[in-house]
């Protein structure tokens, strides 16, 4: 039986709560009726649930800042703005440093023809 505003994932012994991103439940009861879809409501374009098991759209907060408002958080805090970059799936995201880099679909990369000069003043912004 699943009790409780949890789900109960296709194939698996047991119920769980909704991920951390853009889902809750507040139903009792829900089971996976199909592969790959969780059971779970989606949480409004532009919030999520950051540590995951929402149980009310109330539970869904907005997206930090530099992310997209306009889209489905998924299983993150909302995708990151153009040109936006994030150090963490559930973090903020960043605007784009510098010449050289490239930042899209929420990661940094390195532009053809630059480097990355590790010193030790910067190692850690990379």
């Amino acid at each position: 039986m699943c009790s409780g505003k949890l789900y109960k994932p296709a194939g698996r012994k047991g119920v769980i709560p909704c991920p951390r991103g853009g889902f809750y439940q507040d139903e009792v009861g829900q089971f996976q009726r199909l592969p790959n879809v969780i059971a779970c409501n989606n949480c409004n374009n532009g919030t999520f649930v950051a540590k995951g098991g929402g149980v009310s759209p109330l539970n869904c907060a907005v997206c930090p800042e530099g992310t997209n408002k306009s889209r489905h958080a998924g299983y993150r805090a909302c995708f990151c703005m153009d040109n936006y970059f994030r150090r963490d799936r559930f973090g903020g995201c960043e605007l784009c440093p510098q010449a050289g880099l490239r930042c899209e679909n929420d990661f940094v990369t390195i532009e053809p023809g630059f480097y990355w000069d590790w010193t030790s003043s910067n190692i850690t912004e990379y």
